[in-house]
């Protein structure tokens, strides 16, 4: 609800665009999970990293990857007339 109201500032007109936002939202962080396992396979099995500087990258990662998501595709400005 913070991401929705303060930080995008996005309001829906109905019901069933709302559950679509939600939809997509909820869709997005599924993918940043998927994000997460991969990077840390990646850094601490391939590279040989240590587990605590793979998750603090991982998580810079995750980060940058949630606010496009939200900014770009969950709560993207949509045109005014």
């Amino acid at each position: 609800m913070t991401n929705k109201l303060w930080v995008f500032n996005s309001h829906t007109e109905s019901f069933s665009a709302l559950v679509w936002e939600f939809a997509k939202f909820m869709f997005a962080r599924v993918v940043s999970l998927g994000i997460d396992y991969a990077c840390m396979f990646l850094f601490i099995n391939a590279i040989g990293w240590s587990n605590m500087v793979a998750k603090i990258l991982t998580q810079i990662v995750i980060i940058v990857a949630n606010y496009a998501f939200s900014k770009f595709i969950i709560f993207k400005n949509k045109p005014t007339d």
